[in-house]
């Protein structure tokens, strides 16, 4: 776990990194492609990284291939990406947040969208068991896929949230607000309009509201964000969080009711 810049969580938790939105504003393949310029390439679209005497181990990749010996990689390669931004399990961090043990906010799996069509449904369950087990932590979840929150139980100690950028087709964004509305109730449920790059059409009845710009030139208009503050916040009474990057005029840096 590390230490997170990120305005609304203490620290970032990454057991499955690399994503297949292919979104082309991401700031995770940035990262990727920065750390992991000698990543392999594999027939295995998704990975799953074990540590063994000092050997890092693929057990999705097929042992023929001839980059290195029985899906073994070379001792000692440091890498964080070593398959650049596809998916992929760290088994290693998997208890990471049980050796933290000051109660914090943890945004999990900042560089990863742990909901996408592509993630084995083990991976988040092995999420979760870590998540049950750390419960003085608040867990933090953001996905494009917020109708496979359904599929799971999540502890009260979750928070789950989606990413809305005003870019999406009208009937991707307003079936994200029916995903996320339907989120049980002792759970905070959230939106991320984060980047914002059009206006959105629809107002949620959820918890909490994120807005952010593109990074590091926002294109937001500013109606857009109005609309937000205006609907969410004044009309409804939505806490709401301007992220920095917006580069709004005023500070807004709330937080959902007693969970400051």
């Amino acid at each position: 776990m590390n230490r997170t810049k990120i305005e609304w969580a203490d620290y970032s938790w990454n057991p499955v990194t690399g994503c297949l939105n292919d979104c082309w504003y991401c700031y995770g393949k940035k990262i990727a492609t920065r750390f992991g310029e000698n990543c392999h390439k594999s027939d295995s679209k998704i990975h799953e990284l074990v540590e063994y005497d000092g050997t890092r181990i693929d057990l999705k990749t097929d042992a023929s291939l001839n980059y290195f010996s029985a899906g073994k990689l070379p001792v000692g390669w440091e890498s964080h990406y070593p398959f650049g931004y596809e998916p992929t399990l760290h088994y290693n961090r998997l208890r990471e947040p049980e050796e933290i043990k000051k109660p914090s906010k943890v945004f999990v799996c900042s560089v990863a969208d742990l909901f996408g069509d592509w993630v084995p449904g083990n991976w988040i369950r092995e999420i979760l068991n870590t998540v049950k087990r750390a419960n003085w932590h608040t867990y933090i979840f953001l996905t494009k896929s917020p109708y496979k929150y359904k599929e799971f139980t999540f502890p009260k100690n979750c928070w789950l949230g989606t990413t809305i950028t005003g870019e999406e087709r009208e009937k991707e964004e307003a079936g994200k607000i029916k995903a996320i509305e339907q989120i049980t109730t002792q759970n905070i449920n959230f939106i991320s309009y984060e980047p914002l790059l059009g206006k959105p059409r629809y107002v949620a009845l959820v918890d909490w509201i994120i807005i952010g710009g593109l990074t590091p030139k926002p294109k937001h208009k500013p109606e857009w964000v109005d609309f937000l503050i205006e609907d969410y916040g004044l009309h409804n009474n939505i806490p709401i969080f301007v992220k920095p990057n917006l580069k709004w005029h005023e500070k807004i840096q709330e937080f959902p009711e007693g969970l400051k």
